[in-house]
């Protein structure tokens, strides 16, 4: 069900950049935290799986602040989905 909500909104914010820039720092925030729900990772454990496969330092801490301040990049979450066995898709609703 969640996935479904994402996936109409993402259709929706995709219409307009200011929106879809907005939107992503509110939800990926709440995307994170639900794939670390999921899968029992902690968050101090994501930080060292990222810093492992980006090549670039995170701690628990700055990891936390980036998502809190809603400073994550689009490339980091797609990231994090992967690591933690995710895949985000963008699909064109087709109306019936």
């Amino acid at each position: 069900m969640c996935g479904d909500i994402i996936s109409n909104v993402y259709t929706f914010v995709n219409k307009s950049t200011y929106l879809y820039n907005l939107f992503m720092k509110l939800i990926a925030r709440e995307i994170i935290k639900i794939f670390l729900s999921r899968t029992g990772v902690k968050q101090k454990d994501l930080a060292v799986m990222l810093s492992e496969c980006i090549g670039k330092k995170y701690t628990p801490g700055s990891l936390s602040q980036k998502i809190n301040r809603g400073t994550i990049t689009y490339n980091e979450v797609i990231e994090i989905a992967d690591l933690l066995g995710y895949e985000i898709k963008f699909e064109q609703k087709v109306n019936a």
